[in-house]
């Protein structure tokens, strides 16, 4: 018969210090206790089976773990092992680990419960650590604010955001003429050029020079010349031009108008063909005192109720003009020859033929002035 028995110290036991020894075949017809075995190598009694916590070990893994599996029956798992560093197995479930987790792999990121330190992450080359927190790398024109990840905008650089999306603001820029400068062959605009189908980039002066110049009607005929529509483009002739630094229009050959008026002065170099009526400004004058207008040809000077002083202007600045004096009265003096007024006519200090002033002592006597630029002569005369 063989014994399964646990060493170790047990209770009850007898003969713990007695030199016994048995031999032969012995059969035990009453259940026996430990108390009647002694280990004399341990120096102490031996439990019984029954005692006992584990009766079978099955499995052959070496190195396994071994596992109670229930009726004092235990497992070494093939899959459970542990050599003393390294504990392996397929799955794991624990409520908390302490330590280094550096050889843990396949964690799905699911089934981590609380914060991993950046450090322990693989960035790429969009993210990165700082301070063990993940971010996201900067780099030109992108940057990260508490809103997220956004384009970094330069405040003058023509391009702002629109319901969220980047678009382009020319308003955003400086204006040219900032710092008192302005637009220069050399700057630089941009321009989508169809054929290619992108966008392209010249200067001012490329564009003008290229295209503006090209397309604007040009300039023809000689400095000076009045510019003409032409079919396409302008035309001028030699015979029609304008001298700027004496403000005169030139003009070869004839001109003809409905009408023509010359706010100032009218000079003919030539002979002058009037082919029908003529018509001079006539003027009737009661003041007392009248200084003859640039704009007068005749005067009227009314004597009915007082004498008048008529003042002719000065004959150097009038060279070749023609005025007409003529006294006259109401319609009650028309008979009388000679009223008991009269009319005086004198310069600014120039001379009437050889006098400084004359008188016109009968009704409706008249007199025609004509200047020389240094005088009035008297060419028409009539009464006294």
């Amino acid at each position: 018969m063989a014994y399964n028995v646990l060493k170790g110290n047990v209770e009850g036991s007898v003969d713990q210090y007695a030199d016994q020894e048995i031999s032969g075949v012995k059969v035990f017809k009453n259940t026996i206790s430990a108390s009647v075995f002694y280990d004399t190598d341990a120096q102490s009694p031996c439990a019984t089976e029954n005692n006992v916590a584990i009766k079978k070990i099955t499995g052959t893994t070496k190195k396994g773990i071994v596992t109670y599996e229930g009726d004092k029956l235990a497992r070494a798992h093939y899959n459970l092992t542990f050599d003393g560093k390294t504990l392996v197995t397929d799955n794991a479930i624990f409520k908390h680990i302490s330590g280094n987790g550096n050889g843990l792999k396949n964690v799905p990121a699911e089934s981590l419960i609380g914060k991993i330190n950046a450090d322990r992450v693989d960035c790429a080359n969009e993210l990165e650590s700082y301070n063990g927190t993940l971010r996201i790398r900067k780099s030109n024109g992108v940057t990260a604010t508490e809103h997220g990840l956004t384009l970094d905008l330069s405040p003058n650089g023509a391009l702002s955001f629109r319901n969220g999306k980047v678009t382009i603001d020319p308003q955003s820029t400086l204006g040219v003429t900032t710092g008192g400068q302005n637009i220069s062959d050399n700057d630089t605009i941009l321009m989508f050029d169809s054929s290619r189908g992108d966008l392209r980039h010249t200067t001012f002066k490329n564009l003008y020079d290229g295209y503006i110049n090209i397309k604007t009607p040009q300039a023809a005929g000689s400095i000076n010349a009045v510019q003409l529509k032409g079919n396409k483009s302008f035309t001028a002739s030699d015979s029609l031009s304008f001298d700027v630094g004496n403000n005169i229009l030139n003009v070869k050959g004839k001109s003809k108008a409905l009408n023509v008026e010359a706010s100032n002065s009218l000079v003919s170099n030539g002979t002058t063909e009037i082919n029908g009526a003529l018509y001079k400004t006539i003027k009737t004058i009661t003041d007392s005192e009248y200084h003859i207008q640039d704009t007068d040809n005749t005067v009227l000077l009314d004597v009915s109720n007082n004498n008048i002083l008529a003042i002719l202007p000065l004959a150097k600045e009038n060279y070749g003009r023609v005025i007409n004096v003529k006294v006259i009265v109401n319609e009650n003096q028309k008979y009388n020859i000679r009223s008991a007024r009269a009319a005086k006519i004198k310069t600014n200090g120039e001379l009437i033929d050889f006098t400084k002033e004359i008188m016109l002592k009968s009704n409706y006597s008249s007199r025609t002035f004509h200047s020389d630029g240094v005088k009035w002569w008297v060419i028409n005369a009539n009464g006294s």
